[in-house]
């Protein structure tokens, strides 16, 4: 049992005054590069977290629902509960713990749905293959939480891969674990600014994609060619979203075979490239994202830097080389305390 698993018990023996009957976890998320392709047919790189969301949970006979948190989260009970409706469970008494902060892009509320629904099907002793659950999870999140997200913090959670990222296809929803070489570090610094994807921004997004596709007459946006995109008869705010889109699944896919080959410059300069693209065609970073990418460019030992996740809030991830990690942290976090007069903190590394 990890230390996040084992805060689940012990709030919920806190909680309920009893042992739970199951207690899963599963891990947060950074993507390392391909935001906002997932529900456009194109390719990500996420790397799966130690930092990890973790549920203990006991059935009960009599129909009520009792849930508690370690977080103060807004209406975080639903994501629950849409797994457990969408497998067809009924009572249950719940307590959740999470390394997770919530609002940074770090996945929190899929690690919070697959540990749910791996606790709920371990309790029932019923079994869900990865694609599956994920749909499942996918679909409390549309339908119980009111966000359109697409399905790349779903598929990470429940693959759980451990010191590798995962290159997955969403036109072919299929998966690869990529090795991440041992002369490189992610890092990821938290900017303090929280995001709340439910209020419409990501939902805007995501339609305009889906009028682009339309429009064009593609099946999947990212697999439209770039020229089609400009003679199109979009709106030019249509068209900055496509072009974000088509350039940013071609991009992780370069930055695919640049991690094979180990090629660090290659994908650090694809990051940069993302980072653009997502503040000025897709128009989802922020103040403090920008100033950290800026610095992170400008600092010996790093090759890439970039907003990672859904954007408008959250955390910058960068690609390092490895042992250079205290003298990159100094020097971003004396350069960010000066401007903003609060700290961007480093709460993760991959691996």
């Amino acid at each position: 049992m990890n230390a996040c698993e084992s805060r689940a018990q012990a709030l919920f023996a806190t909680h309920f005054g009893a042992t739970p009957m199951v207690v899963a976890s599963a891990p947060g998320r950074v993507n390392l590069i391909g935001d906002h392709v997932d529900y456009a047919g194109g390719i990500a790189l996420p790397a799966a977290l130690a930092m990890r969301t973790a549920v203990a949970i006991s059935l009960r006979s009599d129909g009520a629902r009792n849930l508690t948190s370690e977080q103060d989260a807004p209406q975080w009970h639903r994501y629950c509960e849409g797994v457990a409706d969408l497998l067809g469970v009924g009572g249950f008494d719940l307590a959740v713990a999470s390394d997770l902060p919530i609002g940074a892009g770090l996945a929190s509320s899929a690690a919070l749905e697959v540990a749910t629904l791996r606790a709920l099907l371990a309790a029932t002793n019923a079994s869900i293959d990865v694609l599956e659950g994920a749909l499942l999870c996918q679909r409390a999140e549309h339908e119980y939480a009111g966000t359109p997200c697409g399905l790349m913090d779903q598929i990470i959670a429940m693959v759980d891969p451990t010191a590798c990222a995962l290159a997955i296809d969403f036109a072919m929803l299929s998966w690869s674990p990529i090795e991440i070489p041992s002369r490189a570090e992610f890092l990821v610094f938290d900017t303090g600014v929280r995001h709340r994807l439910v209020e419409g921004a990501y939902a805007e997004r995501r339609a305009s994609v889906e009028r682009a596709t339309k429009i064009t007459g593609v099946e999947h946006l990212s697999h439209c060619a770039a020229d089609r995109v400009e003679n199109a008869l979009l709106d030019a705010v249509d068209r900055q979203r496509a072009r974000h889109v088509v350039h940013e699944s071609a991009r992780a896919a370069r930055a695919v075979d640049a991690l094979r080959n180990e090629d660090l410059a290659t994908f650090g300069d694809l990051m940069f490239e993302s980072h653009a693209s997502l503040r000025d065609a897709f128009e989802v970073s922020i103040e403090e994202a920008d100033a950290l990418v800026h610095w992170l460019m400008h600092t010996p030992s790093v090759y890439g830097a970039r907003i990672t996740g859904g954007g408008f809030g959250g955390c910058v991830v960068a690609l390092i080389e490895r042992g250079a990690r205290d003298g990159v942290v100094a020097l971003v976090q004396a350069q960010f305390k000066r401007r903003f007069h609060r700290d961007a903190l480093l709460i993760a590394s991959v691996p």
